[in-house]
């Protein structure tokens, strides 16, 4: 009878034990995501003399890792003496061993804090990248190596690598192993600073998408299911020879033998979200309405910094903050990419209207009689295509909408607003399932529709090598099995609340099953994996 009390103890001890007794206990991640329950789940933050191992392994190398010829290094190693802890600090250091060879630092939590989704946060200030180093954040699955076509059983994410001298990094997901069967994903972007200082790192990781962060500001997001883990992964720090420099580099030759340079972890932070609310809204555009953009401006990004996200001064809306894009007579314009579901059909809409008759003199001078009338624009789009255009010319407060059904393997759209010239007002702006009778705040922090899902609904095995089962299926329910394009294998009308679904003919990979079932207007997709 006291078996099950103490194990709930036990396990909630746990629980705090991966916490820092040193975090602050209102830590948020730095972009500051306030319609967001973020729990904190772990951290560390290293003001203690020695590591603490229970949260973390020193990794010592059994052999030389890969050669980096472009810098004259042979081998090169993860060495247990390059970790230590200094005034508050993870400290990896880099020495040059010999004329061709490197000893890092190196500490990962492999078997002793591993979790899948939630935001993980690292304030780090990286390694002398000039010397032939570089600084990683990265996470590992324990099944990276399985070959299936998708990282969804695990994979090696690489929030950044500090591999260059200029500033911009690049964040990389592998899957299927390193072998021939390897796949990666790359993406590059800019970090100013990055040489200098330190400067946070964040990962905002669901089922649907990974997002990147630098000093609170989104760089990259990752939002196919094939590139996306559903498993627990692991944390890992380290510093390594740097793979970013041209043959002949004499990064590190010219280096006397002995002490390199380090770097610094100040903290690394994890958290989950907690008890995400119900939203009958599920508007997927954060801060549609602009009255909290002194902590998150940068989830519009802006073409001109002239722009303001939270103007006052003759508002759209009485009493509420709005957009204004100045410029009088040159383009400007904001976006946001938000993630969507492919299939369904949203609404969009915003309030707003363009100064097109108010005079002036000299740059603010009246010139629509010669220039056309000036159009404040909303648009929906996928790359270089644009799913849905709504605009409008008035100079009054003017509600404009429109929909959008969402393609098929679509899972981000970019959100813009635009005005040609002149100067444009905004505010309330919503993208919407048009069915949005069931919502619920996903833990992207954003309103966004649950595809309707019917939990009765198994998939058994799965991952699948031949046959799979599916169970719990409702009448009048079709489904539709999909490969991971778009494209449609096959479709079922299920007489029974059973189906086996027999994927021997099809290659190993990602699939999707599609149910719908429209008496009810219900639509959900699941993921299938064939190993």
């Amino acid at each position: 009878m006291k078996t099950l009390p103490y194990i709930a103890l036990l396990i909630s001890f746990f629980s705090q034990a991966q916490i820092d007794t040193n975090t602050p206990a209102d830590a948020l991640p730095n972009y500051l995501n306030e319609n967001t329950n973020w729990v904190l789940d772990f951290s560390d933050e290293f003001n203690d003399t020695n590591l603490d191992l229970s949260k973390w392994t020193t990794q010592e190398s059994t052999k030389s890792r890969a050669p980096r010829p472009n810098l004259s290094i042979t081998d090169w190693w993860w060495k247990n003496e390059n970790v230590s802890l200094n005034s508050g600090n993870l400290v990896l250091k880099v020495q040059k061993h010999d004329a061709n060879t490197m000893h890092c630092g190196s500490i990962n939590s492999r078997g002793k804090y591993e979790s899948a989704y939630g935001y993980i946060e690292a304030r780090i200030k990286i390694a002398d990248a000039t010397k032939g180093t570089h600084t990683a954040l990265w996470m590992q699955g324990n099944n990276m190596g399985n070959i299936d076509g998708t990282g969804m059983d695990g994979a090696e994410i690489d929030v950044f690598e500090s591999a260059w001298v200029n500033d911009f990094t690049k964040s990389v997901v592998h899957i299927d192993g390193y072998a021939a069967k390897h796949q990666s994903n790359t993406k590059r972007f800019n970090t100013p600073g990055i040489h200098n200082g330190y400067h946070t790192w964040g990962l905002h990781w669901t089922p649907d998408f990974m997002k990147i962060y630098y000093d609170g500001k989104l760089m990259t997001t990752y939002a196919s299911p094939l590139w996306i883990p559903q498993v627990k992964e692991y944390l890992w720090l380290s510093n390594g020879a740097s793979f970013g420099f041209a043959p002949g580099s004499n990064n590190f030759t010219n280096q006397p033998t002995g002490f390199l340079t380090n770097a610094y972890v100040d903290y690394i932070r994890v958290w989950k979200e907690d008890n995400p609310s119900n939203s009958t809204g599920c508007n997927t555009v954060y801060n549609s309405d602009f009255e909290n953009t002194s902590k998150q401006d940068f989830v519009w990004r802006k073409n001109n910094e002239n722009i303001k996200l939270e103007e006052t001064t003759n508002p759209v809306v009485t009493g509420s903050k709005y957009a204004f894009l100045d410029g009088r007579d040159v383009n400007r314009f904001i976006h946001q990419d938000v993630v969507v579901e492919p299939g369904l059909t949203y609404n969009f809409s915003f309030l707003g209207r363009i100064q097109n008759e108010n005079g002036g003199s000299g740059i603010y001078a009246n010139n629509h009689a010669t220039k056309g009338r000036a159009t404040l624009k909303g648009e929906i789009l996928n790359g270089n295509n644009t799913l849905l255009s709504i605009a409008t010319s008035s100079r009054s407060n003017t509600s404009v909408e429109g929909s959008v059904l969402i393609p098929e393997g679509v899972r981000v759209v970019r959100v813009k607003m635009s005005k040609n010239w002149n100067i444009a007002f905004i505010d309330k702006i919503e993208l919407t399932a048009s069915n949005s009778l069931k919502c619920t705040t996903l833990s992207n922090g954003f309103n966004q529709p649950n595809n309707f899902t019917d939990n009765a609904i198994t998939i058994y095995p799965n991952p699948v090598h031949n046959t799979t089962k599916i169970s719990g299926i409702k009448s009048n329910y079709n489904i539709t099995l999909t490969d991971i394009s778009g494209r449609t294998l096959r479709k079922y009308a299920p007489l029974n609340q059973t189906l086996n679904i027999d994927l021997n003919a099809y290659p190993t990979g990602l699939y999707l099953l599609h149910f719908s079932n429209r008496i009810d207007n219900i639509s959900f997709s699941k993921k299938l994996i064939k190993h």
